[in-house]
């Protein structure tokens, strides 16, 4: 028996965040010149200076995977509007921006 969305999400089965990785050429190129840059870096710096770097990273990736599930949310919920606005004929489900 196939579940539902409804029944995916309730059992936390629905991670979006897994598994999405670009198949945009751009972001492969983006992501080598990454690896290449920390690589120099590695070279470069003594091994303390190098945690910080890689610290201080892996911060950034985190304030930008907080940025993307707030947009995601945000436009989940202008969908949603869109969708109820369609189906009621009603106008004004979206208050203040989000």
């Amino acid at each position: 028996m196939k579940k539902t969305l409804l029944e995916e999400l309730y059992r936390g089965n629905l991670r979006l965040d897994e598994g999405i990785v670009p198949d945009d050429p751009e972001y492969q190129d983006l992501t080598q010149q990454i690896i290449d840059i920390m690589d120099a870096w590695k070279e470069q710096l003594p091994a303390d200076r190098y945690e910080q770097l890689e610290t201080l990273m892996e911060l950034q990736c985190q304030t930008i995977a907080m940025e993307a599930a707030m947009a995601f949310c945000c436009g989940f919920k202008l969908g949603a509007a869109i969708l109820l606005e369609v189906v009621s004929g009603k106008e004004g489900f979206i208050q203040g921006g989000g």
